[in-house]
């Protein structure tokens, strides 16, 4: 039951709509999420365990096992936005930093999912947006001549609250 609740918890917030608006006088760009768009996880939670139990009484059984969370975890991964679920399998086959997280710089990302710099760099905004990862920028530097440039790349690294994905019981469901 508790994976049920979490599949849910991250599904309602990788389905969350994301908007980019521009204020009144077009010189500030600020990002929102839409929090009207975004899915109740108690309602989604009580969907997932509907189909859990159907599940397990369609296969004999009075108790939910590993096979019933198997399936809540194709319907949760296989019903937000494909960019997102790729890049969510992408960051958890990545590598760990020191505390263990999984975390997936730009190029490795671009590299995983065959994408554009820019599309991958949206992505891992839109993760730290979203609160699923800790977002790393890279540094603006300054050349002698003028010329500005960047050290290091974007990167993002799962947050804690979400470190129950790499449990055995979730991977081996």
């Amino acid at each position: 039951m508790k994976y049920i609740a979490l599949y849910a918890s991250l599904t309602a917030t990788l389905r969350a709509v994301i908007k980019v608006y521009t204020d009144s006088y077009g010189h500030e760009k600020r990002t929102q999420i839409t929090q009207n768009l975004k899915e109740h996880p108690i309602r989604l939670t009580q969907q997932l365990y509907t189909v859990a139990i159907s599940n397990a009484i369609n296969h004999g059984r009075r108790e939910l096992n590993s096979d019933d969370l198997s399936i809540i975890k194709y319907i949760a991964l296989n019903s937000i936005p494909e960019d997102r679920m790729l890049a969510l399998k992408a960051l958890l086959k990545g590598e760990f930093n020191c505390d263990g997280l999984p975390t997936i710089k730009k190029s490795d990302l671009v590299k995983a999912l065959n994408i554009s710099d820019y599309r991958a760099k949206d992505i891992i905004k839109n993760f730290g947006l979203l609160g699923i990862c800790d977002i790393e920028e890279p540094d603006e530097a300054e050349s002698d001549s003028g010329d500005k440039y960047y050290i290091g790349e974007y990167s993002m690294t799962l947050k804690e609250e979400y470190k129950w994905l790499l449990d055995k019981e979730v991977w081996g469901a």
